[in-house]
């Protein structure tokens, strides 16, 4: 039986035989959903090309030669010392100059800027209201009688005054009685 005799005998047997899900999805996503599949398998594809090409030369089929030399390219780009460095990232930064901030005499003398995606602004914080750093991850601080955590990534700036800080000994160049 055709298409098109089951038209002629039922007008509604081709909806009963259709996917439901295809209803569903919108016709401009379904681009958009081929276009990602798509460099999905061309990433795919690249990562076979590379694997099968790289590991067919003579000097790295073995696999202490090419771990060793694995190591020495990540090393000589940076990216092994970064990623294991938790101190070397910015992140890593503000939480050691949040640290000294935190037990600096002079604390009510800092303050930091942040974006607060509530609220859509720019927002400060200011160092007699910081209490710690929580969990490596979160400012304290103590304002109208609550307790705020603000995530270390979303701060922007730290300053001293007026002078902007961006390096830990920056926070302890700061001294008592400047």
């Amino acid at each position: 039986m055709s298409s098109s005799d089951l038209k002629t005998h039922h007008p509604n047997a081709l909806k009963t035989y259709s996917w439901p899900l295809l209803k569903r999805i919108p016709v401009e996503k379904v681009g958009k959903y081929f276009w990602s599949f798509f460099g999905v398998i061309g990433i795919v594809l690249l990562w076979a090309g590379i694997w099968d090409g790289i590991g067919s030369l003579p000097f790295i089929s073995n696999p202490l030669i090419s771990l060793i030399v694995g190591i020495c390219m990540l090393s000589f780009s940076g990216l092994l010392v970064k990623e294991f460095n938790p101190l070397n990232s910015s992140e890593g930064q503000k939480l050691a100059m949040f640290n000294h901030i935190t037990r600096h005499p002079l604390k009510h003398e800092f303050h930091a800027q942040y974006y607060d995606n509530v609220q859509k602004k720019h927002l400060t914080v200011h160092g007699h209201h910081l209490q710690g750093v929580e969990k490596d991850t979160y400012l304290v601080l103590h304002e109208n009688n609550k307790e705020v955590f603000v995530p270390i990534r979303r701060i922007k700036k730290i300053y001293h005054k007026n002078r902007e800080l961006t390096t830990v000994k920056h926070v302890k160049d700061v001294k008592v009685g400047k």
